[in-house]
C-alpha cells in the first residue's frame, strides 16, 4: 500500500438539514473510517468548503435556501474535481438521473442499506479499490 493515503486523512462533508439523517450519514462516514464534518444548511456547508480540504460532499437534495442542485453548482465552481454524492429521499424514477445531470457524481437514496453506503462512499474514496487493489 505504498504511496496510498489512509482513510483517516480523506475528509467528507455531509450536508443535511435533518438532523437525524446527518447523524447517522456522520456515523456512518466514522465507521468507515473516514476523517467527517457535518452541515445543517448549505451556507454552513459552503463555510466549511471554503476553510477546510474535502475529498467527497455527501448531500442532501432539498435543503431551506439552496437546494443540492444549486449548491453542487457553486462547489463546482471552487473545486471542479471533488466528488459529490446524492443523499436523499428522491427516489422516483429520473432522480437520480436529475442528480447526475446536475454534476454529482453518484447517488444514494434514503433509507440506504449500510452496505450500499460503504461501496458508494469506498468507490470514491479508497484509492486501492479504485485501482483494482485489494483492500487489507
Amino acid at each position: 500500500m505504498q504511496g496510498s493515503v489512509p482513510k483517516s486523512l480523506k475528509r467528507v462533508l455531509v450536508i443535511d438539514d435533518y438532523f437525524l439523517n446527518r447523524e447517522l450519514a456522520v456515523d456512518l462516514v466514522k465507521m468507515l473510517g473516514f476523517s467527517v464534518d457535518a452541515a445543517a444548511t448549505s451556507s454552513e456547508a459552503m463555510t466549511l468548503f471554503l476553510k477546510y480540504h474535502y475529498d467527497l460532499v455527501l448531500m442532501d437534495i432539498e435543503m431551506p435556501g439552496m437546494d443540492g442542485y444549486q449548491l453542487t453548482e457553486e462547489i463546482r465552481k471552487v473545486k471542479k474535481e471533488i466528488k459529490i454524492v446524492a443523499f436523499t429521499a428522491y427516489a422516483m424514477p429520473g432522480d437520480k438521473e436529475k442528480c447526475l445531470n446536475a454534476g454529482m457524481d453518484d447517488y444514494l437514496s434514503k433509507p440506504v442499506e449500510i452496505d450500499q453506503f460503504e461501496r458508494i462512499l469506498l468507490k470514491h474514496l479508497d484509492e486501492n479499490l479504485n485501482k483494482g487493489g485489494s483492500i487489507c
